[in-house]
């Protein structure tokens, strides 16, 4: 029985992002440096994110334009460094190609999960068939109230969903499954292509960073950019409270999510 009672208790406007341990370098000889990557974040530069190959790889496979990608409402374990969370503006449901995902889509066009031999779908035929417009955002909300006994198991990335119909736990009946079965494999993705994102006043509500990482962003802000971007940067990231280690970020992150989902 599907329950609807829950539906209301799930912002579908809260999503996050974060980054790999292995982002966390400075090689100055690839030109990759995620201080770089988190400031064109946090000054709505997102034309000018670079592009990692296997993201690139994996959108000209699906056939999709370059975008930004967000995990809704939960934070991803792997992705569990300098974590932001972002309050998406209403502003995005009006962008035509803006979509939701109930998996990574990523993981479908890299091989992370594989398409059972029963559906006729390829990569591409699939994601676009199992994409939704922000505007039909009760797919998620119907999900996650039939996927899960509360709300905010969604959330800790530790419960698997049961009777869930697509993607669900229960794969004698859906048509995609990950390889490596987690829970965290059952995580709902927004995209939006950069050139239909915001240019100015978007930028996360709060970043779970460790105090090194902090510091180091905040000597590289000092250094690298004008004044004007400077104040930008530093007014924001001084409001923003480190953590002395990696899980103590991660699950206040994780925490004031559930805060938001009261």
């Amino acid at each position: 029985m599907m329950r609807y009672c829950r539906i209301v208790t799930v912002p579908w406007d809260i999503a996050t992002q974060g980054m790999k341990r292995k982002h966390l370098v400075v090689d100055r000889h690839s030109g990759h440096d995620w201080r770089t990557f988190l400031a064109r974040r946090l000054l709505s530069q997102f034309d000018r994110l670079p592009h990692g190959d296997s993201t690139s790889m994996a959108e000209h496979e699906l056939g999709m334009e370059a975008s930004a990608y967000w995990f809704l409402g939960r934070v991803a374990r792997i992705y569990d460094r300098v974590l932001s969370i972002w309050r998406i503006p209403p502003s995005l449901c009006h962008v035509q190609h803006a979509r939701l995902s109930p998996f990574d889509t990523g993981g479908v066009a890299s091989g992370k999960y594989h398409l059972l031999a029963s559906t006729d779908h390829d990569s591409k035929s699939f994601v676009q068939d199992h994409s939704y417009s922000i505007g039909t955002v009760d797919q998620f909300h119907f999900w996650v109230a039939e996927a899960f006994d509360d709300p905010k198991e969604y959330i800790s990335g530790r419960v698997l969903p049961s009777a869930v119909s697509h993607p669900g736990s229960d794969c004698s009946n859906c048509i995609l499954v990950p390889t490596v079965r987690s829970a965290e494999d059952w995580s709902w993705e927004l995209r939006v292509p950069v050139a239909d994102l915001p240019n100015k006043d978007f930028e996360p509500q709060r970043i779970f960073w460790t105090l090194g990482e902090f510091d180091e962003f905040h000597a590289y802000v000092l250094t690298e950019f004008n004044s004007r971007a400077q104040e930008h940067l530093l007014k924001f990231i001084e409001r923003q409270e480190p953590f002395s280690s990696v899980d103590e970020a991660r699950i206040s992150a994780i925490n004031f999510l559930a805060g938001v989902w009261q």
